[in-house]
């Protein structure tokens, strides 16, 4: 990342990943804030007995949804650019019916995307 434009990005990056970490999952588990994202701490008794904010069928619906998930296709390549050249056509003009989706894959911006992809490299999560 360019410094002048995000003169903050090691501290935020520092942040999310304490954030993301154990010691601050640990502590949301104890505050049952939300199901954490370590599934050692998912599948703990602490979590797994704490229902003051979530009923145990819905605890237990969020566990099973997190010993099932992986991560999305989208996260296997290097930023979420190609994302941005087509979503923004197909959230509004094809969405708000402007827009056919005939239309939307003859548009310019699918040549863009492709062209974007390509210049990715593949990286390999799950495994």
């Amino acid at each position: 990342m360019a410094a002048g434009r995000f003169p903050r990005a090691d501290a935020a990056f520092e942040f999310i990943e304490y954030m993301a970490g154990p010691e601050a999952q640990e502590l949301f588990v104890k505050a049952n804030f939300y199901m954490p994202n370590q599934m050692r701490l998912v599948q703990s008794e602490e979590y797994r007995s704490c229902t003051e904010n979530y009923l145990p069928a819905e605890k237990s619906a969020l566990i099973l949804l997190a010993e099932n998930s992986s991560v999305g296709d989208w996260s296997y390549l290097e930023n979420g650019e190609w994302v941005n050249v087509w979503s923004k056509l197909l959230n509004s003009d094809v969405r708000d019916g402007v827009m056919t989706l005939d239309e939307f894959f003859n548009d310019a911006c699918i040549d863009e995307t492709n062209a974007l992809l390509k210049t990715y490299h593949a990286k390999k999560f799950n495994g």
